[in-house]
């Protein structure tokens, strides 16, 4: 059986558009194995305070490949602890 899909998360950049800001959100998938419709959670806090939350969802991301997205918040990510995780995926 194929090992499943191995997501490694990365803020790139954070922008400042308009009133709100735009992490820049960089996916690696450290296996062979495709994987599809990948939801990641992005959570800003301060200490055990959560502040505000975003998702993005990754159509696909083949194994081996890294893939761009972007998360939106209303407050700065750079003044808070931004924490990535991912949710789910489906196996193509």
């Amino acid at each position: 059986s194929e090992e499943p899909p191995r997501i490694e998360l990365s803020v790139n950049k954070v922008t400042r558009v308009g009133s709100g800001y735009v992490a820049q959100v960089v996916a690696r998938n450290r296996s062979r194995t495709t994987a599809k419709d990948v939801e990641v959670e992005a959570i800003l806090s301060q200490g055990s305070a959560k502040s505000e939350t975003s998702r993005v969802t990754f159509d696909y991301i083949p194994g081996g490949s890294a893939v761009r997205g972007a998360v939106h918040f209303s407050t700065d990510p750079a003044a808070h602890e931004l924490r990535l995780r991912t949710v789910g995926h489906v196996e193509p």
